[in-house]
């Protein structure tokens, strides 16, 4: 990450106006958990975006910035922060599946779990096999204690992708809330089989 950093300065150094160095450096300073550092790359992609014709630069391409910088701020914990720029995306690129997904993550971190379900429902409309977006409509709706549907979302991760630990995990636990004790359990096995498997990969 670090040398893709030196390649993107190396590229402003010839270039300060170029767009797209300042959003892929931010990206990789938001990856390094360097946030302050990112959200300043992100407002200077911005800041070039608006100065520059608007025929020069794709409108999905600046809701791309917009969802990087909302990301990050999702990072810090800036919720209501994140959604004004996650809405900038959608306003740009309403069809821009990972602002609907992000948006729905900083609405459930702010417990607010019924709009989060609405717009996670928006991004499977546009991307039916977003894993992580079954994965967290079912935790929201675990929240609200709807926990049938929480299931079938749990069900569906599980279904589009087989080794996914987490929605095992998730899938267990609320099979033990719901008194099914054995079914749990081999839920749990299932997650701990996946991880040990994970992790000899990562040796």
């Amino acid at each position: 990450m670090h040398a893709c950093i030196k390649c993107f300065n190396e590229a402003l150094e010839i270039d300060p106006k170029f767009v797209k160095p300042w959003n892929n450096k931010g990206q990789a300073l938001g990856k390094l958990r360097r946030y302050d550092e990112a959200l300043r790359c992100f407002d200077k992609a911005l800041d070039l975006a608006l100065e520059s014709s608007l025929e020069k630069l794709d409108p999905k391409y600046v809701a791309s910035i917009w969802d990087n910088k909302g990301y990050v701020l999702n990072s810090q914990k800036r919720y209501e922060e994140a959604i004004e720029r996650f809405d900038k995306a959608l306003k740009l690129d309403p069809k821009y599946a990972s602002s609907w997904t992000n948006k729905a993550f900083a609405l459930l971190n702010l417990q607010r779990y019924e709009e989060a379900i609405k717009w996670y429902d928006k991004s499977l409309e546009l991307n039916p096999k977003y894993v992580y977006a079954w994965i967290n409509k079912g935790f929201s709706f675990s929240k609200l204690k709807k926990h049938e549907k929480a299931l079938e979302c749990f069900e569906k991760a599980i279904e589009i992708k087989p080794d996914m630990a987490v929605a095992w995990k998730l899938k267990g636990r609320l099979l033990k809330k719901l008194g099914k004790s054995e079914e749990a359990s081999n839920c749990f096995k299932k997650a701990s089989e996946l991880e040990q498997t994970y992790t000899k990969r990562q040796k």
